[in-house]
């Protein structure tokens, strides 16, 4: 067994011994499902998410402020989530349902078939629901996701990010990335 393989597994059962041990003291935060934006194309349409510990920081609309130190814990609990493995999902979209599992990082991907031309074009509701998980734990139980159609007769796309592109983010400066990181936010960004 190679040493990342046993690093791994180390890992796992730490994860695994820390889940149980919050359980057993009722230290678990409410388990939401963070789904991430979907795409799709003339037969198929892919969402995927993360069932996570809710963060009021993160996952709530409260402002707290727009101090250096606000953002630092910002940074810190965007880096630090608590991730729920192995927790039963399904997923509808178009009158059809999918069943899938959240791997051990608590990541999951839904993927439905279509015919070309049954979606129209722009943005389409998912309902996503937990329909078992493995820990005693109180959870928001549904979700919305959104799935893009891309218009399929356009002769090109433009895909961009944020970084560099609206947010002067410095990505390739660690110092720079790290300042701005800590000191600007989406009520305080620093523009290109």
């Amino acid at each position: 067994m190679s040493q990342k393989e046993k690093a791994r597994r180390i890992e796992s059962s730490l994860d695994h011994l820390k889940l149980r041990i919050k359980e057993k003291l009722h230290l678990f935060d409410t388990v939401i499902v963070y789904p991430f934006l979907g795409y799709s194309n003339s037969h198929r349409s892919v969402i995927s998410g993360r069932v996570l510990e809710q963060e009021a920081d993160i996952h709530t609309s409260g402002n707290k402020g727009r101090s250096v130190w606000n953002n630092i814990r910002k940074v810190f609990k965007r880096y630090e989530s608590d991730e729920i493995p192995f927790v039963q999902l399904s997923a509808s979209l178009a009158g059809r349902k999918v069943n899938t599992y959240a791997n051990e990082e608590g990541y999951f991907e839904f993927e439905f078939y279509h015919q070309p031309g049954e979606l129209s074009n722009g943005w389409h509701k998912v309902a996503i629901e937990i329909e078992s998980i493995p820990y005693d734990v109180d959870y928001i139980s549904y979700a919305q996701g959104e799935i893009l159609v891309c218009d399929q007769s356009a002769d090109f796309g433009v895909i961009s990010d944020v970084d560099d592109t609206i947010i002067q983010s410095f990505a390739t400066n660690p110092i720079k990335k790290m300042y701005t990181l800590l000191t600007k936010n989406s009520e305080k960004p620093n523009p290109i």
